[in-house]
């Protein structure tokens, strides 16, 4: 097994006593079970970095764009029709527009519906990472362990500029959109605020870290989550009764 890319199992095997007190000796001979990994991000953090290094890691299949393949077939259309369609995200009075002005698009109830019903085929497999599309709001805490990537906006600005070659200020325009879409489409749709560090089990400051790093403590943390059997349960306690 290489250090490049363990298995989940060969990870255990090459970290030896140290996970032997996180995993006991009668599990290390199972397949372990991790749920989906679920990675938000602030644009321009960096969270897809570190989402691929996770899944390359892990050997866990990686469902960003991926996805809208599976999507589109049950919805009966094309992966570009949803591309299009995450990019505007339309709703209410605009997709009456939209749908009339377009025989192939796709309404946002039928949209949301496709999604989450990939999703729970998803996390009923387990062993993926899913980047975005509200995948951790979609399945249930135990069913998942939900990563939020962040970091200060003039590192995302950076970041940004640098990847696409735009300048400083064409870089914060875009960045700004796309977090507005995000922030307006979970809040619509599943009530909550993206941004809430409550709904994600870990949250990673890419400022503080690269993306091997920050592979490395969602790797570790997810591993670590098996002692208590934290997928087991919605909610684990620091502070238990004594015995």
């Amino acid at each position: 097994m290489t250090n490049e890319d363990p298995t989940v199992e060969g990870l255990i095997d090459q970290e030896g006593e140290a996970l032997k007190k996180v995993l006991p000796p009668k599990d290390l001979h199972k397949k372990i079970r991790i749920p989906v990994i679920t990675v938000s991000m602030e644009a321009g953090s960096g969270g897809f970095l570190i989402a691929r290094e996770v899944s390359q890691r892990l050997d866990f299949d990686l469902y960003h764009r991926k996805i809208l393949k599976p999507m589109a077939r049950s919805a009966h259309v094309t992966p570009e029709v949803l591309d299009a369609m995450e990019k505007t995200r339309l709703s209410g009075a605009h997709d009456l527009i939209a749908s009339l002005l377009d025989k192939k698009y796709l309404p946002q109830d039928e949209y949301l519906r496709v999604l989450e019903e990939i999703v729970h085929a998803l996390g009923k497999v387990g062993h993926a990472v899913i980047v975005g599309r509200a995948a951790n709001f979609i399945l249930k805490p135990e069913e998942r362990f939900a990563v939020r990537v962040i970091a200060p906006q003039e590192t995302r600005i950076r970041n940004v500029a640098f990847a696409h070659g735009v300048s400083l200020r064409e870089a914060e325009k875009r960045i700004k959109n796309r977090n507005a879409r995000r922030k307006a489409f979970i809040k619509e749709n599943y009530g909550a605020q993206v941004g809430d560090p409550l709904n994600y089990d870990l949250v990673i400051n890419t400022a503080r870290m690269d993306a091997l790093t920050g592979a490395q403590a969602i790797i570790g943390a997810v591993l670590g989550s098996q002692k208590n059997r934290s997928f087991n349960k919605a909610e684990s306690y620091i502070l238990r009764k004594q015995s």
